[in-house]
């Protein structure tokens, strides 16, 4: 994550590094991160911390060119807003969500990423997802089993 960091500064983008968890510890790592980049490249490095301001949160993910995401649900947000992201897989979740779309961009592994990958990474390699809006609507049929069996449990069916 550093090396990726260091390499958009480098090309003078801004980086903003965002937590979706103070419980899970993204706060934390952000703050370890930012100890490991030299002040002069901090200067356009900024935090955000998810405070339960949904409107806020996706205002900055709005003004996003690239997201390099970390968490499930920064993937999602990124696709949703049409966003270029850079998955950094950590578990089957993403993994499972990244295949449904035909999600097609560079993606990680964060338990095989190498610092060769690293090296080998350009920014014109980060995609957009392209069947996001199929599985929108794909995603409001799921629970409606479910509903049919609920109403049929409320109305005293088996």
């Amino acid at each position: 994550i550093i090396k990726i960091i260091k390499q958009y500064l480098a090309n003078g983008y801004k980086v903003e590094l965002m937590s979706f968890s103070k419980h899970e510890g993204d706060e934390n790592a952000i703050e370890r991160i930012c100890g490991k980049i030299d002040a002069k490249m901090r200067k356009r490095l900024d935090k955000f911390f998810y405070d339960g301001n949904v409107e806020e949160t996706l205002s900055h993910l709005g003004e996003c060119e690239v997201i390099v995401a970390t968490r499930f649900h920064a993937n999602i947000l990124g696709f949703l807003l049409g966003k270029k992201v850079l998955p950094i897989i950590y578990s089957n979740k993403t993994r499972n969500l990244l295949d449904d779309i035909g999600f097609d961009g560079r993606q990680y592994d964060i338990e095989q990423i190498s610092k060769k990958d690293i090296e080998d990474f350009s920014i014109h390699d980060i995609k957009s997802a392209k069947n996001v809006k199929s599985l929108i609507k794909s995603s409001n049929n799921q629970f409606m089993v479910l509903d049919e069996l609920l109403k049929g449990a409320k109305n005293g069916k088996k």
